[in-house]
């Protein structure tokens, strides 16, 4: 970088012989301005950029160790050189006092003007790393605290922090403050019949621009985003007076279009549920929970797309009749050729460009689904919520439906339970 310079002495000869004699370009300088007495010099500094100075120690209207003064006043940044006729140490102690880099005798100042300009730039260097650090540091605060802001939201919706004064004064430490707000739950499924479904790499590279998306439709109403995987997003809008219900009704009408059809063309669908609208962080389980339920809502009314799609096909509309009525028996991809009278081989093929997703797949997902509403509706322990659902072990029952959850059935269970 190019630092920039100004030269303040009321002789002109002085004026001249540092701008002309001093090579400033081998020192990564350029002169910007230059001032023939204090007064200049100090208006200077307020109108232009300036990162050295060189001022004569007497000048006109105001002295360069004044001049030193009122730049570590009104700009810490700019770093002095004072020109003197001859040594005049009874200067030095205010000198120090003001930051001033180096004295320099007229009577030979090349040299050492070059030796100053760049101890000038070490310093001026040295203190902008100084800041680049601090910037660091605070953005790795912010981002902690960012951090720590949502797993404290999502203890609170998990009912891990229950007691409404300890969320209070949590969130107040963080300096969280929900006001009116609402939860909005976002899931990415496989749109009807794609040839090829979309890996986890490109679900969570289109999920981390939906991310980039919402904060962007909601930046009015300060959103929290909780978490982001590769199918789905958690995030929690917020909203005061401005704009209103009406402002936030049109963001999110745009978001969801957007969305859409952004999805459309990635294979994907998007399926959204929102929340009512609460002002006490209190009811986010319960908020949680509706945004849950809406979601699911959504999904059902798209069913009937999934039955169009495989109605191409009339067996592959039987087998998923066939899977819906009785998943929870034993049921394999070798036992439906069988049973369908067709090559298992062909029924796989057939069964992924129908449906979007492979059969096994598909029967799990239907498993889990039937699973989450047993967790949500009954008192049934693990172990039986899996034999009715269609798992023979119990063991393999927990890790696939983490796995497909991001939760263990118990953690399930309270998160959408509270027990």
């Amino acid at each position: 970088m190019t630092y920039k310079v100004m030269i303040a002495d009321d002789e002109p000869i002085i004026r001249d012989g540092l701008k002309s004699f001093i090579d400033w370009s081998s020192l990564g300088c350029e002169i910007v301005a230059i001032a023939d007495n204090g007064l200049q010099a100090r208006s200077l500094l307020n109108t232009l950029p300036v990162d050295i100075v060189l001022a004569d120690i007497r000048m006109p209207g105001m002295s360069g160790i004044e001049l030193a003064e009122f730049a570590q006043s009104r700009h810490p940044g700019v770093k002095l050189i004072i020109l003197t006729g001859h040594a005049q140490f009874s200067y030095a102690q205010s000198a120090i006092k003001y930051g001033v880099v180096d004295f320099i005798v007229k009577s030979n100042p090349l040299e050492q003007v070059t030796e100053a300009v760049r101890k000038a730039i070490a310093l001026i260097e040295r203190e902008r790393e100084q800041f680049r650090k601090v910037e660091r540091l605070e953005r790795q605060i912010d981002d902690d605290r960012r951090e720590i802001r949502g797993k404290l939201l999502l203890d609170a919706i998990r009912r891990i922090v229950s007691d409404p004064g300890e969320l209070k004064a949590r969130a107040a430490d963080l300096g969280l403050d929900l006001g009116r707000y609402r939860i909005m739950l976002l899931k990415l499924r496989r749109s009807p019949g794609p040839e090829r479904e979309p890996d986890a790499e490109e679900r969570m590279r289109y999920l981390q621009a939906v991310s980039r998306l919402y904060e962007l439709a909601f930046r009015r109403y300060r959103p929290y985003l909780l978490y982001v995987d590769d199918k789905s997003l958690c995030a929690i809008p917020r909203f005061g007076e401005q704009g209103g219900d009406a402002g936030f009704e049109a963001a999110g009408a745009h978001f969801e279009q957007t969305l859409q059809a952004t999805a459309s063309g990635n294979g994907l669908s998007v399926v959204i549920g929102l929340s009512d609208v609460s002002g006490d962080p209190a009811e986010l389980p319960a908020l949680y929970r509706q945004a849950l339920d809406r979601l699911a809502a959504d999904a059902a009314e798209n069913a009937p797309k999934l039955r169009q799609a495989v109605s191409q096909h009339a067996v592959i509309g039987k087998i998923v009749d066939y899977i819906a009525a009785c998943y929870e028996e034993k049921i394999s991809l070798e036992s439906l050729a069988e049973q369908f009278h067709m090559n298992a081989s062909y029924l796989s093929r057939l069964f992924k460009k129908e449906i979007g997703e492979s059969l096994i797949d598909y029967l799990t997902r239907l498993r889990i689904d039937k699973a989450r509403q047993l967790l949500m509706e009954t008192d049934y322990i693990v172990l039986e919520i899996a034999t009715r659902v269609g798992f023979g072990d119990a063991s393999y029952f927990s890790n696939t439906f983490k796995r497909l959850t991001g939760l263990s059935p118990r953690e399930y269970k309270q998160t959408h339970r509270g027990g």
